[in-house]
């Protein structure tokens, strides 16, 4: 027993929640800081890539998939990815500060509470392998959009004026019509995924009940129906837990897309090195300019076009 009168009582209360407080807030501050800070640098690594690389790339690559780059999945880096990051923590120390006290009011409940958690583990690696490239083919398929759209606002008058408007219309719905296909397949797989996991939770919850009917006379009253309060927040917990998560690791195909144009091949250096090899200052003392052994190819995997 601690003699402490109401006011003490009350600013004890107080310490701990403006402790929780302050943790919570640093704990945020700190993780969209660090996102923030990785999305930055990946995206000025991306941008002085794509400044750097040879005009043979913009000749390949249209437009649209460029744009997809630094407008969605750059959005994902900056807003979604640290959200994500912070819930999963958050609900990591939850589970745990959950299954803690569930297993110390009802010891039993270890068994069940590992085997789900081996179930959803290997159910959440089971359902990367498509959730993965389902991202992946959504984005492949949204940069045609961009692209469509770019180069219709980039040649509106010469449509209007050859009233074309019916062609880039149809392909519009074409492109959109594409994307959408992937986006379904996307909301699809994800509702496929969660009934899956409610209906493991619903196994796991029927099963500690009727364990705990099994064992009403060993155990008392109060903590048995205190473990089945935390087993339904526990299912509930981790089932958002796998499901953040595995959209977590969706979003890191964007984060694989970023940094997959931060690596594009560059053109030479802007000056000459080693300075040894750098002309005299005088230069040119004439106007005289003699080609020796000159070869020219549009790109490495091409014939020479000139010898």
């Amino acid at each position: 027993n601690f003699d402490l009168n109401t006011r003490q009582r009350i600013g004890i209360y107080v310490g701990i929640v403006g402790g929780a407080f302050s943790i919570v807030m640093l704990k945020a501050v700190l993780t969209f800081s660090i996102c923030l800070a990785a999305s930055r640098n990946l995206h000025n690594k991306m941008f002085r890539s794509i400044l750097r690389t040879p005009i043979l790339f913009f000749d390949t690559n249209p437009v649209g998939r460029v744009l997809n780059r630094f407008s969605t999945d750059t959005g994902f880096l900056d807003i979604l990815l640290p959200y994500l990051f912070l819930n999963f923590f958050t609900v990591l120390l939850r589970i745990f500060a959950v299954l803690v006290v569930a297993c110390v009011a009802n010891y039993w409940l270890l068994i069940p509470s590992g085997i789900i958690v081996v179930v959803l583990v290997l159910f959440r690696l089971f359902f990367l392998r498509t959730s993965r490239n389902v991202q992946r083919l959504e984005a492949l398929a949204r940069s045609p959009l961009y692209s469509h759209i770019s180069a219709t606002i980039q040649g509106l008058s010469v449509i209007r004026i050859y009233m074309e408007k019916t062609i880039f219309l149809n392909k519009l719905h074409f492109y959109q019509n594409e994307h959408t296909k992937c986006w379904y397949i996307k909301i699809t797989s994800f509702r496929w995924f969660g009934m899956r996991m409610d209906t493991i939770g619903t196994l796991f919850l029927t099963a500690v009940m009727f364990s705990s009917i099994f064992l009403a006379e060993s155990l008392d009253p109060a903590l048995v129906g205190l473990s089945i309060t935390y087993a339904v927040s526990l299912v509930s917990t981790t089932q958002y837990f796998v499901r953040k998560n595995t959209e977590m690791e969706n979003l890191l195909v964007s984060v694989e897309r970023v940094m997959a144009y931060g690596k594009l091949d560059s053109e030479g250096e802007l000056e000459t090195v080693p300075n040894d090899k750098a002309p005299p200052l005088e230069w040119p003392e004439k106007g005289v300019m003699e080609i020796c052994n000159m070869k020219f190819k549009y790109s490495n995997d091409t014939p020479y076009v000139l010898k």
